[in-house]
């Protein structure tokens, strides 16, 4: 018998559940990835939002509570909204409407790393010890608190600012690892393998975006913009504002059928309470109430960074 050829495929990481709110998005990304068929994007996810509520009405996908992941029987509104699927229930879902699901592990390579992860790939290419291992991964974990090798966040893979990064959790790059391998005269450097006759971005596929963290330049100012001096103009041309540049997760597309670009919400904080940028302050901890205020979801993936939280 042969394996199921699929036409689309969706990629999303292994140890996180998929909103139900992301999905009718995710599955039109999928069909149409490109910025020349927006429109047949917009067209496919507005049915989607229309269909997926009915589809899991009559029982034709499952969704979970956030909280316990206990099945929802019975979910509308907001509730549902809210709710999430896990891989294994969306699989089957996808594969009948032909889109393969791709579990990506987290942090596992090959374009991006977990701490423990990188210093267990370099131990099985140095041939070291336990010992040995456990220290270089003390070293990398120090080197990141100092700043010295970049720290990525595992839901966007853009660069953040931890002052305890997790050595289970946040992300580095091969290139990063290297460059501070350079610096301190090490006589090796990481070999990442990939798959013979693929580049190192082709070995797996990227992960999703997560959407929930992402929101748009009208969205910001009306979070952040009286309190920092941010307003639209600062979108149209971002050459001056090379951070908010870096924000940008999915690029817009312009006419009339266009759509407005995606920036890391909690990026953009970053660069706002950055006390060197020009203009407008915005204090630290303002910045972070107002992110707790307008975007609790992003609040909540970051709260352990937040100088004011308190378990």
């Amino acid at each position: 018998m042969s394996e199921k050829k699929f036409l689309y495929w969706m990629a999303v990481s292994e140890s996180e559940a998929v909103r139900f709110s992301d999905l009718a998005h995710m599955m039109a990304k999928a069909m149409y990835p490109t910025d020349a068929e927006l429109d047949n994007y917009w067209m496919c996810r507005h049915t989607l939002e229309d269909e997926l509520p009915n589809v899991v009405r009559d029982g034709g996908l499952m969704v979970r509570n956030p909280a316990g992941l206990g099945a929802l029987t019975y979910p509308h509104g907001a509730v549902l909204q809210s709710a999430v699927i896990l891989p294994h229930d969306l699989r089957p879902f996808l594969a009948e409407r032909g889109i393969e699901l791709r579990l990506n592990p987290h942090g596992g390579g090959p374009d991006y790393w977990t701490l423990e992860n990188a210093a267990a790939a370099l131990q099985a290419q140095e041939s070291w010890h336990d010992g040995t291992r456990a220290e270089f991964q003390d070293q990398l974990q120090e080197a990141a608190q100092r700043g010295e090798i970049p720290i990525r966040d595992p839901q966007t893979c853009l660069p953040i600012k931890s002052p305890q990064p997790r050595t289970f959790w946040e992300l580095v790059t091969p290139a990063d690892v290297n460059a501070w391998l350079e610096k301190q005269g090490a006589p090796y450097r990481w070999d990442v393998d990939t798959p013979e006759g693929t580049s190192e971005s082709q070995a797996a596929p990227k992960p999703a975006p997560d959407y929930a963290m992402l929101a748009t330049p009208e969205k910001l100012i009306e979070a952040f913009g009286s309190m920092s001096g941010m307003k639209l103009s600062w979108f149209r041309s971002m050459k001056d504002r090379p951070a908010l540049d870096d924000a940008v997760v999915i690029k817009g597309a312009r006419g009339r059928n266009g759509a407005p670009p995606l920036l890391d919400v909690f990026s953009v904080m970053q660069y706002l309470i950055d006390p060197k940028r020009r203009g407008k302050k915005l204090r630290e901890e303002t910045g972070w109430r107002l992110l707790k205020a307008h975007f609790p979801k992003v609040y909540a993936a970051h709260e352990s960074y937040d100088p004011t939280f308190t378990d």
